[in-house]
């Protein structure tokens, strides 16, 4: 429980699946939020790893789901060229209130190098929420 009196959980599942060069990764994207939390502690959808087109977690809400599927290029795990499809939807959403109540899909295209100073991604994407936008990352989050 949280100093407010909430309780926050988030989850996350990938798995890659190799043939030679090539990766498949499916996965999904679950987060709940009960009790009164700050908007901070909201959970929430956006970026290149749950929904494309939209900036990182900018829909935000109590509830969330998601599901990706992405198609990579590996060379030797160093560098990747990939295409995404992802789709999600936020319940009780606070933000993002032009996306809807409804699912949302997401398309990116992007490729990842990976530098001695962290990973440099760079993505294309767009969703059916009718944004676009470009995102370079350097490094990983945490």
């Amino acid at each position: 429980m949280g100093d407010g009196g909430y309780a926050r959980v988030n989850a996350a599942l990938d798995m890659d699946l190799r043939y030679r060069a090539f990766v498949l990764t499916p996965g999904a994207r679950f987060g709940v939020v009960d009790g009164d939390a700050p908007p901070d502690a909201l959970v929430g959808l956006g970026g290149p790893h749950s929904l494309s087109g939209l900036r990182r977690d900018e829909w935000l809400g109590r509830r969330a789901i998601a599901f990706s599927l992405e198609l990579a290029i590996e060379a030797e795990r160093q560098a990747r060229v990939y295409v995404a499809a992802q789709s999600g939807r936020v319940d009780d959403a606070v933000s993002g209130a032009d996306l809807g109540a409804d699912a949302v899909a997401g398309l990116g295209l992007g490729a990842t190098l990976e530098l001695p100073i962290g990973p440099l991604q760079i993505e294309w994407g767009a969703s059916t929420g009718g944004r676009r936008r470009l995102d370079l990352m350097l490094g990983t989050r945490f």
